[in-house]
């Protein structure tokens, strides 16, 4: 698979804010972009105290329950794909549940409907973030068209709705992305 810097700098970005996200020693050392953290590692020889089912930052799942608004956008979809690629319980919030369910990057994630304009359907019980059912956010909310209306009501409103949500619902973490 080909990628450009760009993308390889969208997936850097997206280390970093989960590594500070689950507050994992290793976020200090995302320092360059189109450096896997995986190649520092290989390069660095591990200790071999070290028990196969041991924390190793950046790569095991600490069992924090993800949640992804903005989920059906470009970026939302490859966060949700990676957060249930290493393991994470991960829910993506989408406004339509049956066109989302055939998203095939969806695969492993739970899929919850909710209007991010609307604060109550975000809280309701079931909802993503019904107390207690959520760990660490992920906002991939971004403007469809880029009017001062549409950016004041998703990339203002929404995300506040959200971050204001979360922490109701007793999150530890918010990523803006």
């Amino acid at each position: 698979i080909r990628s450009s810097g760009r993308e390889m700098t969208r997936v850097y970005t997206w280390f970093a804010a989960l590594a500070l996200a689950l507050e994992l020693p290793s976020a200090a050392g995302f320092t360059r972009p189109g450096v896997l953290p995986s190649a520092r590692r290989a390069a660095a020889p591990r200790p071999s105290t070290v028990r196969a089912s041991a924390f190793v930052p950046g790569e095991s799942c600490t069992g924090e329950r993800v949640v992804v608004v903005g989920a059906t956008g470009y970026i939302g979809k490859a966060v949700v794909q990676e957060s249930v690629r290493r393991g994470y319980p991960t829910t993506a919030v989408v406004r339509d549940v049956a066109r989302a369910s055939s998203e095939p990057k969806f695969a492993g994630a739970s899929v919850a409907e909710a209007d991010v304009c609307n604060r109550p359907s975000l809280t309701r019980e079931g909802a993503p973030f019904a107390p207690g059912a959520v760990d660490v956010v992920v906002s991939c909310l971004a403007s469809r068209s880029g009017t001062k209306k549409d950016s004041w009501a998703i990339d203002y409103q929404a995300t506040l709705n959200c971050l204001e949500a979360a922490r109701e619902a007793g999150a530890r973490h918010f990523v803006l992305l």
